[in-house]
């Protein structure tokens, strides 16, 4: 797809790439409201009104930022889903590869937390929603199709495959934040290990 677009357009999604990345810098560490344009523009190295030829507003700005991310983390768990090995082996290297990602953006998931109720009054907060679901919506097909796959093998049992992608994605986030908010390291392949075992094996004896 890259190489049928021209120089222009290759050039002004690079430029696209530069502010968001030098937004997500400076709303992490400022939040929406403190964060201004000019600060993200001095970031980027733009003059301030190169911002307004890509996003209309602030709101526009931190919300499409958020989308790439949420892009950005669905391509990792695509190159995970696609590897050529047993479906139970695959849900573990999903499971290290969801707690890696909330690792490494922990601060923009406080910084959506903090900011949810106050950017659904603002400009532009309002189509927040309509923007993500879709996104959350894919992320969830791919991990369902890896829980039917599961079951076609045998591998796991007869179960609601898109509920069960629901509770992979809500195991690691719960225990993510959990592991933030009591200061313990949320990167941690024993918590990994641990999620992924409770997902294959349950807590019930079999008796």
């Amino acid at each position: 797809m890259t190489e049928l677009l021209s120089r222009k357009d290759r050039e002004r999604q690079a430029k696209r790439q530069d502010i968001l990345k030098a937004a997500r810098v400076v709303f992490a560490e400022k939040g929406l409201h403190a964060a201004t344009l000019d600060e993200i523009a001095e970031k980027a190295e733009f003059a301030k009104g190169t911002l307004y030829t890509y996003f209309e507003n602030k709101e526009d700005l931190f919300v499409s930022m958020l989308e790439q991310e949420i892009l950005d983390f669905h391509e990792e768990l695509k190159l995970v889903l696609s590897r050529d090995l047993p479906p139970a082996e695959i849900l573990s290297q999903l499971v290290r590869a969801m707690m890696t990602a909330f690792d490494q953006n922990m601060d923009l998931m406080r910084l959506l937390s903090q900011e949810r109720s106050a950017l659904a009054t603002c400009r532009g907060g309002d189509q927040m929603e309509a923007r993500f679901l879709p996104h959350f919506h894919r992320l969830n097909a791919a991990v369902a199709s890896l829980v039917r796959r599961g079951i076609a093998q045998g591998a796991f049992h007869r179960i609601d495959p898109e509920r069960t992608a629901t509770a992979v994605f809500n195991l690691c986030h719960g225990a993510a934040m959990s592991s933030y908010l009591n200061s313990k390291k949320v990167d941690s392949p024993g918590e990994a290990a641990f999620i992924t075992a409770l997902l294959l094996q349950g807590i019930a004896t079999g008796r």
